[in-house]
């Protein structure tokens, strides 16, 4: 995986400490179950009706193409996105596979200059349907999220995601960043975005938790937040 690196050009303030996760932290008390239900291609691919996206509850597209040796999101309309799982007869490298592999391109957390705080930038170019990251943090139910709510409202910073995509689940889980997360807690907001997230699951995983993951919408060019 690409290192990290920090920029401040603006003043003298340092990063904020906060406890630098891989993966978002599930509480053992969720007693979340997984299924056994997994794909037996030989090689995932668009073209087969076996694989994840097809055998999942709710039909869904096949997410990802290969151009050269990068793996890239081809779809454009927001969906839910079946990822194979251990149970399938792929091995880790395979193209359905692409949230669950380190990120491939460098960025830089850097100071923005207009009072938005820190923000995330390319030190490199990035193509459009590449995965950046995954958005990790505690998971937390609803009570707690609208304590811990409270407290980040008050000073102003909210690191907070409900799980709300799912149309058959109201959102009984968030996502908190505030103490646990990565560098896409620093990810700004804007209202042309050149990065969405797609939520991310596999069919082997309980439907009311799920992965919410960072992708390019356009080409983005090194420097460019």
């Amino acid at each position: 995986m690409f290192g990290i690196h920090i920029e401040n050009n603006v003043d003298f303030t340092i990063l904020e400490k906060f406890n630098y996760i891989r993966e978002t932290i599930i509480p053992a008390e969720l007693n979340i179950k997984l299924g056994t239900v997994g794909c037996k291609c030989k090689e995932c691919s668009v073209s087969s009706s076996l694989c994840c996206p097809s055998i999942a509850a709710k039909k869904s597209n096949f997410a990802y193409r290969l151009i050269g040796d990068s793996k890239r999101l081809r779809l454009r309309n927001k969906q839910m996105l079946y990822e194979c799982n251990e149970n399938c007869d792929c091995d880790k490298d395979c193209l359905n596979r692409v949230t669950q592999q380190p990120r491939t391109y460098p960025l830089t957390i850097f100071k923005t200059s207009n009072g938005r705080g820190w923000g995330v930038k390319a030190a490199s170019a990035i193509p459009r349907g590449t995965f950046l990251m995954e958005y990790t943090g505690e998971i937390i139910d609803q009570e707690e999220s609208i304590r811990r709510g409270e407290k980040q409202d008050e000073r102003g910073q909210q690191y907070m995601f409900d799980l709300d995509y799912t149309e058959d689940f109201e959102a009984v889980h968030t996502i908190d960043a505030a103490n646990f997360g990565n560098l896409s807690r620093l990810i700004n907001h804007n209202c042309e975005p050149n990065c969405f997230i797609w939520p991310v699951t596999t069919c082997n995983q309980d439907p009311s938790i799920y992965k919410l993951c960072y992708f390019t919408y356009q080409p983005i060019k090194a420097g460019k937040e």
